[in-house]
C-alpha cells in the first residue's frame, strides 16, 4: 500500500510518454512529385559553366506536357559550395532515354527567383568585350530540334531535388 502513490506516478509518466512516441503529422508536407519524360531544351550556358541546370522537359503527363525544371545543388546566398559530383548526369542532356525527375514547387525566395529569371539570350563577346552574337538561352537536345515547347513564361516551374534525376529507360543499341 505504501508504493501505490509511486506506482501511480510511474504510470502517469509512462502514459504521458506514449503520445510522444507516435509519429507526428508532417508539419511541413513535402510537395514532391516524380515527373517522367525527357529533356528537350536546356540553358547551355548554365549547364556548361556551372554545376546548376535550367531545362525544359517534355513529360508523359497530358495535363503538363512541358515543364521547366531548375536545379542547383544548394540554394541560398550562404549555401556551401557544390562539388563536381553533384552535377547532373550528362546523358539527360543528349537525348538518351527517358528520365524520372523528383521535383517540388519552388518554396523559398531563392527557388522562386530561380524560376523567374528573365534573361532570354546569352551574349558572345570578343576580347574587347564587343558583342559578336546573341545566342538563344535554351538550346535543343539532340533529336529535339523540331520540338515546339510553349513560351517559357507559360510553363510550370519546378525545383529538381538533389539526387532527383534517375534514368528510367535507355534505348537499345
Amino acid at each position: 500500500m505504501r508504493n501505490i502513490p509511486g506506482l501511480i506516478c510511474v504510470a502517469a509518466m509512462t502514459w504521458l510518454l506514449v503520445p510522444a512516441q507516435q509519429l507526428l503529422p508532417d508539419l511541413f508536407p513535402k510537395n514532391e512529385q516524380v515527373l517522367h519524360g525527357r529533356t528537350v531544351l536546356y540553358d547551355w550556358y548554365v549547364h556548361e559553366f556551372t554545376l546548376a541546370d535550367d531545362f525544359i522537359v517534355k513529360t508523359a503527363d497530358s495535363k503538363m506536357p512541358y515543364v521547366r525544371i531548375v536545379y542547383k545543388p544548394f540554394w541560398g546566398f550562404d549555401a556551401p559550395a557544390a562539388k563536381p559530383e553533384e552535377k547532373l548526369d550528362k546523358r539527360a542532356f543528349i537525348g538518351v532515354g527517358d528520365w524520372g525527375f523528383t521535383v517540388h514547387a519552388p518554396m523559398s525566395s531563392e527557388e522562386k527567383g530561380g524560376c523567374s529569371s528573365g534573361r532570354i539570350t546569352h551574349a558572345v563577346v570578343d576580347e574587347d568585350k564587343k558583342l559578336v552574337q546573341e545566342l538563344p538561352r535554351y538550346m535543343p537536345t539532340p533529336g529535339a530540334a523540331n520540338e515546339s515547347a510553349p513560351a517559357l513564361e507559360t510553363l510550370q516551374c519546378f525545383i529538381l531535388k538533389r539526387d532527383g534525376l534517375r534514368p528510367e529507360s535507355q534505348p537499345k543499341h
